[in-house]
């Protein structure tokens, strides 16, 4: 609407153009004028300023901003054979390739790809971290208890995030799973290394050792 009114106060009928070829010179005027500045966002032009090269559409769903990972992708299908279909009934008319993007989709993407990746995630840190506690350590068997304990904290964590507060498995929660792997090694770390220095001479007198002298930090 504001570019027919910019046209009609210039003496031109209004849109279409006629001839075609004269919209890029009146678009041009229409961007770089006070009506039109709030498009320039909109509206792409050729280095020499006299072509248009590409035109930005927006769209006002009732889609929430905030909807779930998984919803977005399956919009952002249907998004796409929108699209497709569009470029296959307009690809005689010489409007070059349409495509369409969104902060939703952006977002969504990078979720499902942090979530698909959190197993992998979760497995290269616990094999780093067992490396750390062996090279510390030097003691394979200490070594593994302390990362089946890692692991036993990061599973209960798990269950009350998922099955007791029941909350959606989204990015925040699968970096902080990978992160629990990081939280948990010092700790376990320490008492498996005040165990290992102990000087008792059964299991027991070393375990109870390790925790009377580093358990009271919890």
């Amino acid at each position: 609407d504001d570019f027919k009114i910019f046209l009609q106060t210039r003496g031109t009928p209004g849109y279409p153009v006629w001839p075609s070829d004269a919209i890029h010179r009146l678009m041009s005027s229409f961007i770089t004028s006070k009506e039109g500045s709030v498009w320039q966002g909109y509206v792409g032009f050729a280095d020499t300023g006299d072509r248009v090269l590409w035109v930005r559409v927006g769209f006002v769903t009732n889609l929430p901003r905030r909807m779930p990972a998984d919803d977005a992708m399956l919009w952002t299908e249907r998004w796409d054979e929108a699209v497709d279909q569009f470029n296959i009934d307009e690809k005689q008319s010489g409007l070059g390739v349409a495509f369409h993007t969104s902060s939703v989709w952006l977002r969504a993407e990078t979720e499902a790809n942090l979530i698909n990746s959190t197993l992998l995630c979760a497995i290269c840190s616990t094999l780093t971290a067992f490396v750390a506690v062996l090279l510390f350590l030097w003691d394979v068997v200490l070594a593994v208890c302390v990362i089946l304990s890692i692991i036993c904290v990061v599973l209960c964590l798990a269950a009350l995030m998922f099955g007791v507060l029941s909350w959606p498995f989204g990015a925040v929660e699968a970096v902080g799973l990978i992160v629990f792997v990081g939280f948990s090694v010092d700790y376990s770390l320490h008492v498996a290394e005040r165990f290992s220095q102990s000087l008792e001479d059964t299991s027991f007198g070393r375990a109870r050792e390790s925790l009377g002298r580093t358990g009271g930090t919890v």
